[in-house]
């Protein structure tokens, strides 16, 4: 197929082969590392690497995750948005919570009271439109980084 094509042809399309290998790979396993767990090789498996309670990997060992994002969950116990009560009583990634409640926000202010995974107190917001929760992701941090639903122990998402 790539003999047709002179050396430079060919050592160009190899480059750009291998490096869409590479970016693929890296996607693929980006939930071991810690960086997101949506569109990701463990997405349609029961495998959860959220948190060292979670993390149920036979083969990946948890020293593998250099990232800790997904360590971060909190679970809403009440949010004042009817846009957004479906995320009421679920265990979430912080950062998922904040990106939903930062699109959100237009000036009238969002109540969120909301409990730190395995903590036993919760933490109220009057406006979390003028907490971290408002602060929008970044362009980069929107296209690229995303968390799937949390899933509790013992419990089948599919």
């Amino acid at each position: 197929m790539l003999s047709g094509l002179d050396q430079r042809t060919r050592r160009t399309i190899t480059v750009i082969a291998m490096a869409m290998i590479a970016a693929l790979a890296i996607n693929g396993f980006s939930a071991y590392l810690g960086v997101k767990s949506h569109l990701t090789i463990s997405m349609y498996s029961n495998l959860r690497v959220e948190s060292e309670e979670r993390w149920n990997h036979l083969l990946v060992p948890e020293a593998v995750r250099v990232f800790g994002n997904d360590d971060d969950l909190i679970r809403v116990a009440s949010i004042g948005s009817e846009d957004l009560d479906w995320l009421e009583g679920r265990l979430k990634h912080r950062f998922e919570v904040r990106r939903r409640i930062s699109e959100e926000c237009s000036g009238v202010p969002i109540q969120l009271r909301y409990q730190v995974d395995g903590s036993t107190t919760f933490i109220d917001l009057t406006d979390a439109c003028d907490s971290e929760f408002g602060d929008a992701p970044s362009l980069l941090q929107r296209k690229l980084v995303r968390f799937r639903d949390v899933v509790e122990p013992n419990e089948c998402q599919w």
